[in-house]
């Protein structure tokens, strides 16, 4: 049925009828539709409350934001006991990073409503503003109203870990297998291991596409293997080679391209909670992951790769952004400029090598005229590579990326930079304490430069 103005005037029109299309054509997606219905209800009652809400949550969902903000104030300046109105404008301005305006409708559209979905918004205000305390609170308020709500469980798991307390964290974090955008590729539900004693059974062990966290978590394999399993880890190609040598592994699967023959399947990150994992209990058994050996390397020679100024006493490997992997969002935060890495050349005995792949690591082509700059994404093809390179530097220096907790992994000196604005959404299942003893985490200011003078004056 097509909607104009010609048909209002000649027809007898409707308005809970055709609002009713409105909202049908709203939940299938037909948006343009339902733009449509809006225009010729709202000329026939330009206060009609009800369109008036449905036309601020249609600019919202195609994030007409500022549009949106004008819609849904209309309605409270003509109804101010709209829980959904106040409820939409807490979750634009958190959208907007404008936690203390997000917080102030979430907390008006309360009185009006006891709902988890507000009660999510708060936290993850509070989440952002780094109020662990506050969001864990109306998290919990929330969980009264639906006890088994996973998103709401799953949120309030990650708060808790982030304070250490793993006993009550661990069981809520697992509640993510219960959301409805769970990635479980080739795995089933019914086959996830309990933790129990595996008699010899065949696992498959499995994560996402965050390739941190599987170097993290990998840890876990030996675990794993004590208790009887025959481990198969199915990962992401550019780990394949990496993983050979982690004690624990009987076979490796690229993830994309084969679905392993198993019994049994664990997620990495389910591990902690099957193990029991408290603070102090994280294994720490490091090195864990070891370079390859050097007939295994690539079609290069690292030693002419890694050659410098003769006065050079410190080579230092260099990852300034986060890789193409993780790249997503408000995970940008954790990036650094180049030209403060660039920076440290003006101490004469240092080397810098670029560890960045990827199209970012185009940025290192500015500075090419820089004597002690090295590149080597050309030679680096996986995970491998970075290994092998890792071990002949005496440093690394990298942003909260997968490079970071490779050379920790290893057992390799790496100073971590972390941004004081980074995302706080960070789950530590592995704590940045219980890496290994030559880490150091670097926490800089908001753009990095307020406190990078520091960071080059412990080269002095």
């Amino acid at each position: 049925m097509n909607y104009n103005s010609q048909e209002l005037a000649n027809k007898d029109f409707e308005i809970p009828e055709h609002f009713s299309k409105a909202i049908h054509e709203y939940r299938v997606g037909n948006l343009e539709k339902v733009r449509e219905i809006l225009e010729l209800i709202l000329l026939k009652n330009s206060h009609y409350i009800e369109a008036l809400k449905l036309k601020a949550m249609l600019a919202h969902r195609t994030n007409n934001l500022q549009e949106a903000i004008v819609e849904y104030k209309k309605v409270i300046s003509i109804t101010s006991n709209d829980a959904i109105c106040y409820t939409g404008l807490g979750n634009i301005y958190q959208q907007q990073a404008n936690f203390d305006e997000a917080i102030s409708y979430y907390q008006k559209a309360l009185l009006l409503a006891n709902n988890c979905n507000i009660y999510f918004g708060l936290a993850t205000c509070f989440t952002a503003q780094k109020n662990l305390d506050e969001a864990i609170n109306y998290l919990t308020k929330g969980l009264k109203i639906e006890p088994d709500n996973p998103k709401l469980r799953c949120e309030r798991g990650i708060n808790l870990l982030k304070k250490g307390d793993y006993e009550n964290g661990l069981p809520d974090f697992e509640y993510r297998l219960k959301l409805p955008d769970i990635i479980n590729y080739h795995f089933l539900k019914d086959t996830m291991w309990d933790g129990s004693d595996l008699n010899g059974k065949e696992i498959v062990l499995h994560i996402g596409s965050r390739l941190s966290r599987a170097i993290q978590l990998i840890r876990y394999a030996p675990l794993v293997a004590q208790r009887g399993g025959n481990v198969i880890f199915a990962c992401a190609k550019p780990l394949l080679r990496l993983f050979s040598n982690v004690s624990g592994i009987t076979q490796l699967v690229d993830r994309e391209i084969t679905s392993a023959n198993f019994e049994v399947n664990a997620s990495l990150l389910s591990l902690p909670y099957l193990f029991g994992t408290t603070v102090s209990t994280i294994p720490v058994n490091v090195p864990y992951i070891f370079p390859c050996k050097p007939e295994e390397w690539t079609a290069w020679n690292i030693q002419s790769l890694l050659q410098a100024a003769s006065d050079t006493r410190l080579k230092i490997g260099i990852v300034w952004k986060t890789g193409e992997y993780e790249r997503s969002g408000s995970l940008c935060e954790k990036d650094c400029p180049l030209s403060y890495f660039i920076n440290l050349l003006s101490i004469p005995y240092i080397s810098l090598y670029s560890l960045q792949v990827g199209k970012l690591s185009s940025e290192i082509h500015e500075f090419k005229h820089e004597s002690r700059l090295y590149d080597l994404t050309p030679q680096i093809k996986d995970f491998a590579d970075t290994a092998a390179l890792i071990y002949q530097l005496d440093l690394v220096i990298s942003v909260d990326t997968a490079v970071a907790h490779l050379a920790g992994a290893m057992g390799s000196p790496i100073w971590t930079l972390l941004a004081l604005a980074a995302r706080a959404g960070r789950q530590p299942l592995v704590s940045d304490d219980a890496t290994v003893p030559p880490t150091s985490i670097w926490r800089l200011g908001k753009r990095f430069s307020a406190s990078y003078s520091r960071f080059k004056t412990a080269f002095s």
